[in-house]
């Protein structure tokens, strides 16, 4: 099984005053590819923290990501420490800082010295185009093992993970039977409640290859059923799911991406229903999560 560690990094993080979605949407790309996530850690703009996390990891895992720290500004400290924990020089790239130019001209701007920062590359590093800003993610080689630092923004690492990282990895690590997992979601009933539910369930899977977590989340709560990636588990999957659905009976309202204001949707539509809401203290709440629905107009 390929291992993988992501390391993100930014004081924003550590004080709370962003949430960090890059790293829920990197956890279900590997996981689709079959890979395992071993340990997520969050750092803050510390150079020798980053570059410990990056050794660190390098004794364990595969595949280490490193997202945030590539930006201009001196708390941007990714590639100098990378290029430190890999004990390599940063080598500025003069095609980097042409498309840099390129896009603030594009734009109508000026670019500014300190961007030059993001042309320099730890040596022999590959780098990742990014479409939406002007750092250039990272893809260092290293035996069998890679290291891959990408921007912080979502809107630039998702695009620059599909398009360019995912195809990248897909290559160099040969395929493995990805894991059977399903989320089921229920709501009405709090975790103890289903604990005791499933208790027997439990019970049965402590010898196989399959796991159920508990996630509680606003208003309901989702069970994740995961089986093992060996190519025997196809079957065992079907038959711990069905079993999860009948233990669950009424209070499970769907699977994997559903929602409960797409189910309320579902409800409305198939009773041929409309709904008024009247908000005071929910401020348009409960109208945006209906609204939030594709088609609920």
């Amino acid at each position: 099984m390929i291992k993988v560690e992501i390391i993100a990094t930014g004081n924003e993080l550590l004080r709370g005053e962003i949430t960090n979605s890059t790293t829920p949407f990197l956890l279900k790309q590997f996981l689709s590819l079959g890979y395992e996530i071993t340990r997520l850690i969050t750092i803050g703009d510390d150079q020798d923290q980053i570059q410990g996390a990056i050794r660190d990891a390098l004794g364990r895992a595969d595949i280490i990501v490193v997202t945030g720290g590539l930006g201009p500004t001196p708390d941007d400290l990714t590639r100098e420490a990378l290029a430190s924990a890999l004990n390599q020089p940063l080598e500025f790239r003069s095609e980097l800082w042409e498309a840099i130019h390129s896009f603030f001209q594009a734009r109508g701007r000026k670019t500014l010295p300190a961007n030059i920062k993001q042309a320099y590359l730890p040596f022999g590093a590959h780098p990742v185009p990014n479409l939406h800003g002007t750092a250039p993610g990272i893809i260092i080689p290293r035996d069998s093992q890679t290291i891959i630092a990408l921007p912080g923004p979502p809107g630039e690492l998702q695009q620059m993970f599909v398009n360019e990282v995912k195809p990248y990895l897909e290559t160099r690590y040969s395929s493995p039977c990805s894991p059977k997992y399903c989320i089921f979601k229920v709501c009405g009933l709090g975790e103890s409640a289903l604990l005791e539910k499933l208790k027997s369930f439990l019970e049965q899977i402590k010898n196989t290859s399959a796991k159920v977590s508990f996630l509680p989340r606003e208003g309901e709560v989702n069970i994740i059923l995961q089986v093992g990636a060996e190519n025997e588990t196809e079957d065992l999957f079907i038959q711990l799911a069905e079993k999860m659905r009948s233990l669950l009976g009424e209070d499970l309202y769907g699977l994997n991406e559903a929602t409960l204001p797409g189910k309320v949707g579902e409800l409305l539509q198939r009773e041929n229903f409309t709904l008024a809401v009247a908000e005071s203290c929910t401020g348009g709440l409960i109208g945006n999560y209906i609204t939030n629905v594709a088609g609920s107009s």
